[in-house]
């Protein structure tokens, strides 16, 4: 089995920012200072196999009705943009039954993930998570009206409303056929998508194939912008290494 190397580098919690990668010895140019196995990662073809898949399917790709609704919900979204973000939306169902298996053990311990990836715990990492975010989704009504005259208001009503049209519709018409989401919460969706939107990357290069990935520790790596840490993906190893383009310290 393959585990995460890490060299001259550990997680810690930085105070005000969180859980973070930090150096805890010189990085030369050019050195690698951790790899992380593939078979960690996230990726949106997991919410494409197993019962959520399955119940997916069978509410949104054989029933009119729905099908008649998610159009007129989805109207303003181009057509070319509208298969990868329901897509996404599955991903962040995914995330939910994770974070309920893994953060809630008492009343969700029984949600069976086993069919969605091959690593059997992926409970460190969701319990290392936030539990919740600082992005327009978690904020009040009365702080999203200091944003109003401006572009991002308009952005962020309509985000704030999609994901409430999103919930209702997944809570009418795929729930009754898949029970581990049900009750789901608006607080559940909304922090799946803003761990999705805020923790994942959107770089192919990672791992071919995979428009967006979500490998736990590489989303801790929030450097500043003056740091320069660049990716490579070992196919014969199949995991990710992670070396310094620009020296650094603890």
């Amino acid at each position: 089995k393959n585990y995460v190397q890490m060299e001259k580098v550990k997680l810690s919690h930085i105070e005000g920012k969180g859980l973070g990668v930090i150096a805890t010895e010189d990085i030369q140019v050019n050195e690698s200072f951790f790899s992380i196995p593939v078979d960690l990662a996230l990726t949106l073809d997991d919410a494409d196999r197993g019962p959520l898949h399955k119940a997916w399917e069978k509410t949104f790709l054989h029933n009119p009705e729905v099908i008649s609704l998610i159009k007129k919900m989805m109207h303003s979204i181009p057509l070319s943009e509208r298969s990868a973000l329901w897509r996404q939306v599955k991903f962040c169902l995914l995330l939910v039954l994770y974070r309920r298996k893994y953060c809630n053990p008492q009343e969700y311990s029984w949600i069976d993930t086993s069919e969605y990836t091959q690593v059997s715990d992926f409970g460190p990492f969701f319990l290392s998570l936030p539990e919740r975010y600082s992005d327009v989704l978690w904020w009040s009504d009365d702080e999203i009206e200091f944003l109003r005259g401006t572009p991002l208001y308009d952005y962020s009503v309509r985000q704030r409303m999609g994901l409430s049209h999103i919930r209702r519709v997944i809570t009418q018409y795929l729930i009754p056929h898949f029970t581990p989401l049900h009750g789901l919460k608006h607080e559940e969706l909304i922090w799946a998508w803003s761990t999705f939107r805020s923790r994942s990357f959107g770089d192919e290069s990672l791992i071919k194939g995979q428009e967006f990935v979500l490998l736990p520790i590489l989303d801790y790596l929030n450097h500043n912008v003056d740091s320069h840490v660049n990716w490579v993906s070992n196919v014969t190893i199949s995991s990710p290494s992670f070396p310094s383009s620009s020296s650094s310290s603890s």
